[in-house]
């Protein structure tokens, strides 16, 4: 891979990690749109543990809260452990034929268009009432968790999903924004162990 692959893919995958947009698509089709060669699923990987730095970095009070053990610490901290088990169980069963399957310009397109058009329809819905991250229910932690697990799509925002599902679930936008970095800690860290 040549140093202008690997400094444009940085590139985008900075930018592209926190909006609700797929990182991974736009690391796949900026390779095609410019005849280089696929990177792969372990380099985009790599790439994403960068983003876990900055993740880090920016929610160093939350994180600081998880360790605090103080009543939103452990709501944090109940959030990450149960909403991230479902996607290591999805994606080992099903990352090979995903990688295999999925990459294509096509299936990143319909991805993107179907999914969009989900978070628009979570974002606009009429809502009863709005939820907190103080009163997190099991189920819904578990809901959000196996929505995350369509991340291993490319055209799936991870963050775009999970963003989604805690609008389903009634959270507030900045609240389903910091639901969806949270659960970024150890997808990320899982999915870098595991490459």
């Amino acid at each position: 891979m040549e140093m202008l692959q690997i400094f444009l893919l940085a590139i985008i995958q900075g930018i592209t990690e926190f909006l609700p947009i797929s990182s991974q698509s736009h690391l796949i089709l900026i390779s095609k749109f410019l005849g280089m060669e696929d990177q792969g699923l372990g380099f985009d990987i790599a790439l994403h543990a960068g983003s876990l730095l900055a993740i880090l970095l920016y929610y160093r009070k939350e994180i600081s809260q998880v360790f605090s053990l103080s009543d939103e610490g452990k709501n944090y901290i109940k959030l990450i452990i149960i909403g991230s088990i479902p996607l290591p169980i999805v994606a080992l069963g099903f990352m090979d034929l995903v990688s295999k399957e999925f990459r294509s310009t096509e299936s990143i397109a319909l991805m993107t268009i179907i999914f969009a058009v989900v978070l628009y329809v979570s974002d606009v819905r009429k809502k009863t009432e709005y939820d907190n991250l103080r009163s997190i229910s099991i189920y819904t932690i578990i809901f959000i968790g196996l929505m995350q697990t369509l991340a291993i799509i490319p055209g799936v925002s991870r963050s775009g999903i999970v963003i989604t599902a805690a609008l389903f679930a009634n959270f507030s936008r900045e609240d389903s924004i910091r639901i969806a970095f949270l659960l970024s800690i150890p997808a990320i860290f899982m999915a870098t162990v595991y490459e």
